[in-house]
């Protein structure tokens, strides 16, 4: 890893024992900070003048996109809950980031 990192990376190692692995050998690489080079510049939207009218007309309720965005009416809806998918225990989190 040291060979093809950059030489002023900082490399951290960490090993975890795990008998249930057997001869089996795990191997996890993180990389991270990676500034992408120079920040690219954003184009600014123009906007005329002329074309700004002032306040939009109201979207009616039985509008399609008004409708699949809930504004037609203040119904109370249905509280989803969603269970954890997998359990903390169950991962292998290298000692130095807990």
């Amino acid at each position: 890893v040291a060979k093809c990192a950059h030489p002023d990376a900082n490399i951290i190692y960490g090993t975890v024992i795990e008998d249930a692995l057997g001869d089996e050998v795990r191997v996890t690489v993180i990389a991270a900070g990676f500034d992408g080079g120079a920040p690219k510049k954003m184009a600014m939207p123009v906007i005329n003048s002329a074309t700004v009218s002032g306040n939009a007309n109201p979207i009616p309720s039985n509008d399609p996109l008004a409708v699949a965005l809930g504004t037609q009416d203040d119904k109370p809806r249905r509280r989803i809950t969603f269970q954890e998918l997998v359990n903390e225990d169950e991962i292998d989190i290298p000692d130095f980031m807990k």
